[in-house]
């Protein structure tokens, strides 16, 4: 799962990547083996969970993209369900996204 700003905050300024090896099941169920967040201003990440081999550097660069390149077509945030594939014949690496929707989380209201 792909998210354009924080899913529990809709705080704008972080991009959430959810990830997991197979199918997205797990994620949805809530099973994410990587959780990734990317700051939006700084460029700084925090990655939890595996050492990096589901998401690495490359892959985060890519969703990243997408992220931002949603935002700026549709002008909302989405929640973006994503699978990376390997073509063995070739060794080149696809991103398919499979589905994106609008985030409903309501954004966080000043203090």
């Amino acid at each position: 799962m792909l998210f354009t700003c924080d899913p529990l905050t809709g705080d704008p300024s972080q991009v959430r990547i959810e990830a997991a090896y197979g199918a997205c099941r797990q994620v949805v169920d809530g099973y994410a083996m990587v959780k990734t967040v990317v700051d939006r201003l700084t460029g700084a990440r925090m990655v939890s969970g595996e050492d990096g081999r589901i998401l690495p550097p490359r892959r985060i660069d890519a969703l990243l993209e997408v992220a931002l390149r949603h935002d700026a077509e549709f002008g909302l945030r989405h929640d973006i369900e994503f699978a990376f594939a390997d073509d063995t014949r070739t060794g080149e690496e696809y991103l398919t996204l499979l589905q994106s929707r609008p985030v409903t989380t309501p954004l966080v209201q000043p203090s």
